[in-house]
C-alpha cells in the first residue's frame, strides 16, 4: 500500500517524522550521514535547546501538537 503525500502540511509532516527518527538513531549512537547531524538541523531549524535527549522530547512533543495521533507512544 503506498501513502501518497499531497499537501505541503503533509510533506513537512513526513520530513519531521524521518527527522526524529535520525535524531533517535544519533542518540542510540548510529551516524547517519557525514554532513549535519539531525540534531544540529533540528536545533537550527526548530530553535530548540539542549542535549540530544532532551532535544528529542522537545521536537517529540511539537509534532504531537502539530500532528495530533500521528506518533504513538
Amino acid at each position: 500500500m503506498a501513502i501518497v503525500l499531497e499537501t505541503p502540511k503533509q510533506i513537512a509532516g513526513a520530513v519531521m517524522l524521518i527527522q526524529r527518527k535520525a535524531l533517535g538513531l544519533e542518540i542510540k549512537g548510529m551516524k547517519l550521514s557525514r554532513g549535519r547531524t539531525a540534531y544540529a538541523v533540528i536545533k537550527d531549524t526548530y530553535g530548540f535547546k539542549g542535549s540530544k535527549e532532551s532535544v528529542y522530547k522537545q521536537f517529540t512533543d511539537h509534532i504531537k501538537d502539530l500532528y495530533p495521533g500521528v506518533i504513538k507512544d
